[in-house]
């Protein structure tokens, strides 16, 4: 008992260990921990019952009872009623033997009926509860039973809804099904309605066009028209549709009948507008002013009625041929009725111009390009009242109005008699007409400006040749011109004009005619003339002034000298070089030609081998020919201002020179004997009769008169010719360097070989000071 007892013990503590460790599903409490382990340490003593025997059974009832009613059962009442049996089995175990025991059988007998009991009455609480547990077990079983049968009827249930459910279901998709195709229906009918009214459209708009009353200036025109074109795009897209192509073609037949209703209104209108003016203008011909008025009231009169109705047809011009057509044969109806209608008014014009600037041909033009001009704005003007969107017929229009102008000046231009300061004017003139009027209305006039610009500018270039060739190249000085320096004198001394025929003025005073001829034609033609053509003749221009100046220095040097030729050269070069710098033109030019010189010599070679023509070999003469005589391309370059450069640097260093030696001629020409001398000779220089002391006095004085004197003669000519100091000193300076440096060899010369002091004072050669001194006091 005890070992049973220990064991069960040893399985609580287990159990409650294991429930400790949370390896059960239902965790106990602490409170519930605390419980069973009080209840266990109880066990371990079982005190006697208190009640009699007789009522364990009812006690045993009433707790059966309240066991199976667990629900109102408190907490612990269980394990109470699980050891309850067991303490009634020990107070009923103590109870004495019936009969009085003798002897140890009946005491076994006893003790076994006793032991039973308490076997019986130990396994008695297990029993009840089992008796328990299976009333448990049979309520479960019960309950197993109510559950399995309710969910037999949730499956009923379940089936039921799913089969009422799949029914609604079907019935909704059957509904929306009808819905679907009430729709498509609908959508079907419709769509067949809508492209039926596409074709129902040729009757109504057929009746529509052929009613009387019908104006393509009424509000229900272009929406007749947006309709027709719908209809017609809708037939060329639906051309697989039955009879498609057939009302394709009657809607066409209809859009022609429209845009005819258009084009007869159009031209109709304008003609009218025309004849309207041209009859008004016929009794107002001496007036030009109210004609000119009369010219464009009429026509702005049915515009803003033609521009609503052109707009829509320029809107759909770039997509539909048949109304880029009618909106040409619009346009060329317009610039037909505006063309005959200013035709006249505009010869008229020019024919007035010229009564009025008969005497002056830059008047004339000027007037004539002021009226078209006038015309050419009003015209622009004028189309836009009646066209959105322009046209490159308005500009050929106006252009050919334009050409009447052209057509009455080139005769003029082209006319023998016409001089190089009226040209020049003609250029400016029509270079300012050209230039100012870029505007998108004045193209046509430019257009036309610029042709007679060409014009012009191709006799200008024609009359500027034959001005260099007669008055640059060909120039023949008169003995006046080149009476160099009594020319400046007389300028410097009366300042007077010259006379009106040169055309020059007394700003050129002193100058070489040539000179001022050919800036005053410079000028003008690089106002008047294209660069590259002005490029040209510019260089042509100071080419040939150059050279006159050359042949008019040469020939002063040989009348008045060297040094007036040198100055007068000189002089020139400076002012031409000063004033062509203001020019921005390319003074260098390339002329290509062909150099025939190898055809000479491959002819002569073919002659020569004339046994060889036939060779096949290389040296065939025929084959050496075609090799050889090709002539060559050469290129000549010129570039006049760089020629002008060279001469100028050229011809100062030849007057710095000539002057500097004119200056020191005696000296240098001692000087030249004494290098000619031997070195035993150089020795005794001081005893050659060229070299004697008073010899060299002599050369020394005389030197210094002649210094002197052409001192003040360079120096007055430099002023003459130049009037600038800064230029004189210029060309003074290296004359100066020169002569001291020659008396700088005389010095050294007698300080080398003549010793005596009385020798050098006889000589009396002068220092650097001296000199300097008198080259800066003259």
């Amino acid at each position: 008992m005890a070992g049973a007892r220990a064991r069960t013990q040893a399985e609580l503590r287990e159990v409650l260990s294991q429930w400790e460790k949370g390896l059960t599903l239902a965790p106990l409490t602490a409170l519930q921990q605390d419980s069973v382990i009080d209840l266990a340490a109880q066990a371990e003593e079982r005190p006697l019952p208190d009640l009699p025997a007789g009522e364990d059974a009812k006690g045993l009832a009433g707790r059966s009872d309240e066991e199976a009613s667990p629900t109102r059962s408190r907490p612990g009442a269980g394990a109470a009623a699980l050891l309850s049996p067991a303490a009634d089995s020990i107070a009923a175990g103590n109870q004495a033997p019936a009969q009085k025991i003798e002897n140890a059988q009946q005491f076994l007998a006893w003790f076994e009926g006793v032991e039973g009991q308490l076997e019986l009455q130990q396994e008695q609480s297990f029993t009840a509860y089992v008796d328990i547990l299976q009333k448990y077990s049979t309520r479960c079983s019960d309950l197993l039973a109510q559950i399995d049968t309710a969910v037999t009827h949730l499956k009923g249930l379940e089936e039921q809804y799913l089969s009422v459910s799949n029914k609604t279901n079907s019935l909704h998709d059957a509904c929306e099904q009808l819905l679907q195709d009430q729709t498509n229906l609908a959508n079907l009918a419709e769509s067949i309605t809508d492209r039926l009214s596409y074709f129902n459209e040729l009757d109504k708009l057929s009746t529509r066009l052929s009613a009387p009353n019908l104006s393509v200036l009424s509000e229900q025109f272009v929406p007749l028209l947006s309709r027709l074109d719908e209809c017609i795009a809708y037939m060329q897209k639906k051309q697989h549709y039955k009879d498609a192509p057939l009302y394709y073609a009657k809607f066409q037949q209809l859009q022609s009948r429209a845009l005819n209703l258009v084009k007869l209104h159009v031209i109709n209108t304008l003609r009218t507008a025309t004849q309207n003016v041209q009859t008004q203008v016929q009794g107002v011909r001496a007036e030009p002013d109210a004609s000119f008025t009369l010219f464009y009231g009429k026509f702005r009169l049915h515009a803003p009625r033609i521009k609503s109705l052109m707009a829509e047809i320029e809107r759909r011009g770039s997509k539909n041929p048949e109304y880029a057509s009618l909106l040409n044969e619009c346009f060329d109806c317009y610039y037909s009725q505006r063309a005959a209608l200013l035709t006249p008014s505009i010869k008229t014009a020019i024919v007035t111009a010229w009564k009025d600037h008969a005497n002056s041909l830059p008047g004339f033009v000027r007037a004539a390009c002021a009226h078209l001009m006038h015309v050419c704005s009003n015209e622009h003007q004028l189309y836009h009242h009646f066209f959105s969107s322009m046209n490159a017929g308005l500009d050929e229009m106006l252009e050919s109005l334009c050409n009447i102008l052209y057509d009455a000046c080139r005769p003029h231009f082209i006319n023998k008699k016409l001089g190089l300061d009226l040209l020049v004017d003609l250029c400016s003139l029509l270079k300012v007409e050209t230039q100012e009027n870029r505007g998108e209305e004045m193209h046509a006039f430019v257009s036309v400006a610029e042709q007679m610009l060409q014009d012009v500018q191709t006799r200008l270039v024609y009359v500027a040749q034959t001005h260099i060739a007669s008055d640059l190249k060909g120039y023949q000085p008169t003995a006046q011109d080149l009476d160099y320096p009594e020319k400046i004198k007389s300028e410097e001394k009366f300042s007077e004009p010259e006379t009106p025929t040169t055309g020059e003025s007394s700003q050129y005073a002193g100058w070489f005619p040539v000179l001022p001829r050919s800036l005053l034609l410079m000028s003008k033609l690089y106002r008047c003339l294209d660069r590259e053509v002005c490029k040209g003749l510019s260089q042509e221009i100071v080419s040939h002034c150059v050279h006159a100046l050359s042949s008019a220095s040469r020939v002063i040097a040989a009348k008045s000298g060297a040094m007036h030729g040198q100055l007068f050269l000189i002089k020139h070069l400076l002012l031409l070089r000063e004033q062509i710098a203001p020019f921005d033109v390319d003074f260098e030019t390339t002329e290509i030609s062909l150099d025939f010189s190898t055809v000479r010599e491959a002819v002569r070679s073919l002659f020569t081998k004339r046994d060889k023509m036939l060779s096949l070999g290389k040296d065939n003469a025929f084959l050496s020919f075609l090799s050889e005589g090709v002539p060559s391309i050469m290129e000549m370059h010129t570039d006049s201002r760089k020629e002008l450069d060279s001469l100028l640097k050229i011809t100062c260093q030849e007057f710095m020179k000539s002057t500097s030696r004119l200056m020191t001629a005696e000296i240098n020409s001692f000087l030249v004997k004494v290098d000619a001398l031997p070195p035993a000779a150089k020795a005794t220089l001081s005893q050659q009769p060229f070299a004697t002391p008073e010899k060299l006095r002599e050369i020394v004085v005389s030197s210094d008169n002649i210094l002197r004197q052409e001192t003040q003669t360079v120096v007055g000519a430099l002023r003459v010719y130049l009037r600038n100091k800064d230029t004189e000193m210029i060309l003074f300076r290296p004359v100066k360097t020169a002569v001291l440096e020659t008396y700088q060899r005389l010095s050294a010369l007698v300080a080398e070989h003549y010793h005596s002091e009385e020798d050098k004072a006889i000589i009396s050669c002068p220092s650097q000071e001296q000199i300097a001194l008198t080259l800066a006091a003259e």
